[in-house]
């Protein structure tokens, strides 16, 4: 049946609008505390659950006897409690379906048209037509009925609302199943795979959680810094993991003093460069921010360093005139970062950017001043007696070491050390 032919149809009864129920109160509510229950004079035009209105204040009601309104809760849709008298009205609002004068108690089945919404909806109740296939609400009983006979005799049928017979049991316990999944006692297999958890038993109280694991970036120490090793990266289907270059790649973003900051731990410089272990013999130990040189102990042969020393430049430099510059026993290795024993090894840098000591103490090359001032990056840091880099301010006559070229400017007296690129070499 189409909306509109409900609107016309002569079973259809429009709402006249609201009807007020009104009753008096029997016993007095006082201004404060709860209310269960409320006493009327008569509560039989009452829905049998709602709302009413005595005064400002709103009560709802689950249930009613003859008399009272019972399940009561005070103050709600917003209003506060208040005082009330006995004689006071209990105001009820409701919907009023009818025909003509006839209210919605007539219990009249048909269509029934809301005058708010104009929506129409079915009531059906006892029938007074009895043909096949007609639906009716058996007041007495308290259930629904369908006609399903009406030869030899009427035979109304309850609409069977009672659980059926129970089926086969399920086959099904794990709903969740996950594959390509680690092995969580051995992970062994498929190293990498996100989700941790295998199934989901749906039947346990309460049911696992799916579990999953995190993907990390790992990292690895470079010349005693940590460094990322994995740059990590996502897309709505994907996770991108992409390896960081290391260590040939360096990170100058740090500031200077943070460059320059020393290990206290394990007693190294922060170097961006190539290094190398060599075992150090007694009596040739070098310091950190010294350069150092290897040279062949005998006699077991080992590749050994020791810091670069020299009291005259032209006597002591002179054999590294000939024609192999690095000769087997005085080969410029780098700069020593650590502060090494006789069974700690050393670690030189050797290639990239590390630290040289500044020293003024020594004997330095003729000729040359040696400071801690440094007017500007690009000037040679070469090398005095005791291992140490020196600032070259005047010219010089070679040979000489240079060990790099410095790569910051300023008065380094408080640090003692800076930062160099490494170029070790002969100058001849």
């Amino acid at each position: 049946m189409s909306y509109k032919s409900v609107q016309h149809s002569n079973r259809v009864f429009r709402d006249p609008g609201n009807i007020t129920i009104s009753a008096n109160l029997t016993v007095a509510i006082a201004a404060s505390g709860s209310v269960t229950t409320i006493s009327l004079d008569n509560t039989s035009d009452y829905s049998q659950s709602g709302y009413v209105s005595i005064g400002a204040e709103t009560f709802y009601y689950n249930s009613k006897t003859a008399e009272m309104l019972t399940g009561v809760t005070r103050a709600v849709k917003g209003t506060s409690p208040g005082l009330h008298n006995t004689e006071a009205d209990v105001l009820q609002t409701r919907l009023a379906p009818s025909t003509g004068t006839t209210v919605a108690t007539s219990n009249l089945a048909g269509w029934y048209i809301n005058g708010n919404t104009n929506q129409a909806s079915l009531r059906v109740y006892d029938s007074p037509v009895i043909q096949q296939g007609v639906i009716r609400f058996n007041a007495d009983l308290g259930v629904f009925q369908g006609c399903v006979a009406t030869t030899p005799s009427i035979i109304w049928q309850e609409f069977n609302a009672i659980q059926g017979q129970q089926g086969e049991p399920g086959i099904i316990n794990a709903i969740l199943t996950f594959e390509n999944v680690d092995d969580p006692a051995t992970l062994t297999s498929n190293i990498g795979e996100v989700i941790k958890t295998t199934s989901i038993n749906t039947l346990d109280d309460p049911v696992p959680p799916i579990e999953v694991r995190t993907v990390v970036s790992g990292n690895i120490s470079i010349n005693g810094r940590l460094t990322d090793v994995l740059a990590i990266t996502q897309t709505e289907n994907e996770i991108v993991c992409t390896p960081q270059p290391t260590p040939l790649t360096w990170n100058m973003t740090d500031t200077i003093p943070e460059l320059k900051e020393w290990d206290s731990v394990n007693q190294q410089a922060y170097t961006w460069a190539t290094t190398a272990k060599f075992p150090v013999e007694a009596g040739n130990i070098p310091t950190a921010g010294q350069v150092v040189v290897s040279y062949v102990s005998l006699p077991d042969n080992r590749l050994c360093v020791k810091p670069l020393a020299f009291t005259n430049a032209t006597a002591n430099l002179n054999p590294l005139r000939v024609s192999d510059p690095f000769p087997p026993d005085l080969g410029i290795v780098g700069i020593c970062i650590n502060n090494p024993s006789v069974d700690t090894p050393a670690v030189v840098a050797t290639t990239g950017i590390s630290q040289v000591k500044l020293s003024n103490s020594a004997t330095p090359y003729t000729g040359v001043n040696a400071n801690y001032n440094i007017p500007y990056t690009g000037k040679l840091c070469i090398v005095n007696g005791s291992g140490f880099g020196i600032n070259v301010t005047n010219a010089i006559i070679p040979p000489y070491v240079q060990i790099g070229i410095f790569l910051e400017s300023g008065d380094m007296t408080s640090s003692g050390n800076a930062i160099v690129r490494l170029e070790p070499r002969i100058i001849t």
